[in-house]
């Protein structure tokens, strides 16, 4: 009787798998650097889409009250307690319950039925990874990731002769030329930057208060100055204009144009390099 042939076994040696297995890693380390690319790229994007929303917020107030909410202080009339700009807009940004949720009697306060800790989306930049997975700083402040400029919002009797800044009365540099918000990280040199905290404090949500000095880039913790507003994003930092714009600054942007820029009514000339 004749024996069937046996069947043939098909595979790869050894060698093939490592020559396969060689090039997999070869493409994937030329793949890498592009991936990290479209990642930061996609997550300055966001960064910059959460400033939008919050510049278009400022305009919406600004129809709604006829003046702007300030850095600190009562809003939209004089009450007894303080919170911050970004509490202010949250009905601008779709967090009106939240809003809501800090009044008490005829007044609102952020410390009302724990509003302080609780983190917003639209003040988070996923590019900044200093703060706690939780966005919370010690698990119970929640931070964020934007500043308001002070010169703008912060000195209301300089700013404007009735008391408040207002759209377009107190932009006299023209709202295409002026900074309203910045992005800073959430915990800098060991202080959080908390979209709820009232004071005068490294803690609040400002910057331009105790020195308008530049903009820091990805600064180390040790480095990191929390009077400055902060970038974590590569080359420059990204800012609100008062025209409701976002803009890309470059690392290189001079101390002068930086200045010229925070000032709403200063009537300074913008340098080459804005």
């Amino acid at each position: 009787m004749l024996r069937s042939p046996r069947p043939r076994r098909f595979g790869f040696t050894l060698f093939q798998l490592l020559l396969v297995l060689a090039i997999l890693i070869i493409l994937l380390a030329l793949m890498l650097p592009a991936l990290v690319r479209v990642r930061v790229t996609a997550a300055r994007s966001q960064c910059a889409n959460n400033l939008k929303q919050i510049a278009l917020a400022m305009h919406n107030c600004n129809d709604t009250y006829n003046k702007l909410p300030p850095a600190v202080g009562s809003f939209p009339v004089a009450n007894k307690m303080h919170n911050t700009y970004f509490f202010y807009v949250l009905p601008f940004i779709e967090q009106a319950n939240l809003y809501n949720r800090a009044q008490t009697g005829d007044d609102f306060s952020v410390w009302t039925n724990d509003v302080y800790s609780q983190p917003i989306k639209t003040y988070l930049c996923p590019q900044d990874n200093t703060g706690d997975k939780t966005n919370q700083y010690d698990g119970w402040l929640a931070t964020c990731n934007y500043a308001a400029n002070y010169l703008v919002f912060g000195d209301p009797q300089r700013n404007s002769l009735e008391g408040s800044p207002r759209i377009p009365t107190t932009f006299l540099d023209g709202t295409s030329n002026t900074i309203v918000f910045a992005e800073r990280l959430q915990v800098c040199g060991g202080q959080p930057n908390a979209w709820a905290y009232s004071s005068a404090s490294p803690w609040t949500p400002v910057f331009a208060y105790h020195t308008t000095d530049r903009f820091q880039v990805n600064p180390s913790d040790q480095a990191c100055d929390p009077d400055l507003a902060q970038g974590p994003h590569p080359g420059g930092l990204q800012v609100g204009i008062a025209d409701g714009s976002v803009r890309f600054l470059s690392e290189k942007l001079s101390e002068t144009t930086w200045y010229f820029a925070l000032t709403p009514n200063g009537g300074e000339v913008l340098g080459a390099d804005w």
